[in-house]
């Protein structure tokens, strides 16, 4: 592993640590509820908010660089699986190729540097956990980008919180990311 790698994989477990422990800190949120999925979120203060079309929220940092989102989708087959038994499963990790199926089956050299579940996630839930890298096209360019997010299901609903940055700029906005990813309850 090369010395960028593993400075970045340093940076992923320490990613990994603030998320699941550090409440938003010093960081200054904004709360958002969404009653239809049953889920409440935080924000840095100093990001931008939006409800685009396809997402229930969109953030943008301060410095443009760094994009979240936070996504609840009603699962009717999921609503047939009792939240013991989605608590038991979800608190073992789910493994890559869960990631893939959910979100990075289309984007081009996915490399994942930690996946696992949480159980002892602020929201009281268990939770899935991913980081990594790949290289999205964009702006008709491949750019290096670091992804952290989260996913769960509770009671019919799948509920994914997802966050990317150029990989050089990344380190710049954790203490956001962190605050998104730790303030994220759901309240159904």
């Amino acid at each position: 592993m090369g010395h960028a790698m593993k400075a970045l994989a340093s940076l992923a477990f320490a990613m990994l640590v603030m998320v699941g422990v550090a409440p938003a800190g010093d960081v200054q949120v904004q709360m958002l509820t969404n009653r239809t999925h049953g889920y409440e979120i935080g924000y840095p203060s100093d990001w931008k908010a939006g409800q685009p079309d396809g997402l229930d929220y969109a953030f943008l940092s301060h410095d443009n660089s760094t994009l979240c989102f936070a996504q609840g989708q009603e699962i009717p087959e999921l609503a047939k699986i009792s939240n013991a038994d989605l608590q038991r499963e979800l608190s073992q990790p789910l493994g890559e190729q869960f990631w893939n199926d959910i979100f990075f089956s289309e984007i081009p050299g996915t490399r994942y540097l930690n996946v696992t579940a949480m159980t002892d996630h602020p929201g009281k839930w268990p939770v899935q956990i991913v980081i990594a890298t790949a290289m999205p096209v964009i702006d008709g360019k491949a750019e290096d980008t670091t992804f952290v997010g989260m996913a769960t299901f509770k009671s019919g609903t799948s509920y994914l919180v997802m966050c990317m940055a150029p990989t050089a700029q990344f380190k710049a906005n954790t203490d956001g990311i962190g605050a998104i990813l730790s303030t994220f309850r759901i309240f159904k």
